[in-house]
């Protein structure tokens, strides 16, 4: 399965766009449309897919880091593996 990032749409609420996003990914992720070890797109690209800034997708991926949902390292941002959570 795959993710259609096109299908995140935020909403007008008193809830940051980057916090819907992160809680989209987030939920991609339990589905199981993101799987462990599964490379996200860059900064840059995931705004471009989904109709937002670098910025609005960099703060997602600190708030899904901080969920410790994803990890990020020289080669890119990456679904982390529960089985490696320490």
């Amino acid at each position: 399965m795959s993710v259609t990032w096109e299908n995140f749409r935020a909403k007008r609420t008193a809830t940051p766009v980057y916090v819907q996003l992160a809680d989209f990914i987030e939920g991609e992720i339990k589905a199981g449309r993101l799987a462990a070890d599964t490379q996200l797109p860059s900064q840059r690209e995931l705004g471009e897919l989904t109709g937002h800034s670098t910025e609005t997708a960099g703060k997602a991926m600190g708030l899904l880091r901080e969920r410790g949902l994803v990890e990020t390292s020289t080669i890119g941002t990456f679904v982390a593996n529960p089985e490696n959570a320490s």
